[in-house]
């Protein structure tokens, strides 16, 4: 039996999968099978999977049935004692499952370990880095308000603890590995890989691209999770709300944006800042309405190119105090 189970799920993505492989088999730590679910592809998948010779490597192809039930397929044929999820497209560093079990291994009380991530493009060139969080033990409050895990492909699981939630909700599939987590963070304690390990792909075709859909599926989750979720939690439903908002204009404003694009987003931060005025204290409020100000001040994408320099500029800065400041 392997110490650990990769689950990897993959819908049309042919031209990425085989980084995604190897980017498994690289692994510093080599106790693993990989249960390929291939679901319902109609391009190259299978063919690029076919010639991927590891036999560590299980191939399942099924008729598309949506992200949650290739998940579950995969759960139901996991061996490993810990289980990992990757997505088709999505890359991992070479000791991500290394470090991640290791923290597992101190923290015995702990049955999910999860890292930072990196957001490339579709090429694999950087977008940017997660500003880094330490959130550990009990997550679930710092999970409903600021979704830190970022990707489905991120957590190493304790089957244990994955057995204990269930399966995923094949009638949620948007953001489905979000409400797995906020349950699994009710059951037990997670623990952080001060590392970033995920790279996570961004492209203007991903689900997470489409704003309004992201809105509609991002709201649906949250009521979802709410409906069950202690009181103390219920109570903080306008955050989470204005939170959503504020990831819909930095949406809207990740790649070139236009003119209705950038006013669109405007008016998002302002009715979210209208809803919990403490987000304008906030650093990523700011960094939003200072790019909407320079992409509608300066001509062409002049505008849009100043912003990411100043953005990054202060991301940098930020993230140098705080490696200086005490941690949590």
């Amino acid at each position: 039996m392997p110490t650990i189970s990769v689950i990897v799920t993959a819908y049309n993505q042919a031209p990425v999968l085989e980084l995604t492989l190897r980017s498994v088999q690289a692994q510093t730590f080599k106790d693993f099978e990989i249960l390929l679910i291939n679901d319902g592809s109609t391009d190259a998948t299978r063919e690029v999977a076919d010639r991927f010779h590891d036999p560590r490597l299980q191939v399942f192809s099924f008729p598309n049935g949506g992200y949650s039930r290739a998940l579950n397929r995969g759960l139901d044929r996991a061996s490993g004692a810990f289980i990992a999820f990757v997505d088709g497209d999505d890359l991992w560093t070479p000791d991500k499952l290394e470090r991640q079990l290791q923290a597992l291994e101190r923290h015995p009380e702990a049955g999910a370990a999860y890292s930072w991530t990196r957001f490339i493009d579709r090429a694999g060139t950087l977008l940017f880095s997660q500003h880094p969080v330490h959130f550990e033990g009990d997550v679930a409050r710092d999970l409903l308000l600021n979704d830190f895990i970022c990707s489905g492909s991120n957590v190493l699981v304790r089957r244990s603890c994955a057995k204990e939630v269930g399966g995923f909700d094949p009638a949620h599939s948007n953001g489905a590995d979000w409400v797995w987590l906020m349950n699994l963070a009710t059951r037990t304690r997670f623990v952080r890989v001060p590392a970033h390990q995920i790279l996570y792909r961004q492209t203007r075709t991903s689900l997470s691209s489409q704003v309004d859909r992201f809105e509609m599926s991002a709201r649906r989750n949250l009521d979802l999770v709410l409906a069950t979720a202690p009181l103390e939690l219920q109570q903080l439903k306008p955050r989470c709300i204005s939170n959503i908002d504020l990831h819909r204009a930095f949406l809207l404003l990740r790649e070139t944006p236009s003119p209705d694009e950038v006013n669109r987003a405007m008016r998002i931060v302002e009715g979210a800042i209208h809803r919990t005025p403490s987000l304008f204290l906030r650093a990523s409020t700011h960094t939003l309405l200072l790019r909407c100000a320079l992409i509608r001040l300066l001509p062409g994408d002049h505008g849009d190119r100043i912003a990411h320099a100043l953005i990054r500029s202060v991301s940098s800065t930020l993230q140098a105090l705080h490696r200086l400041s005490p941690q949590r």
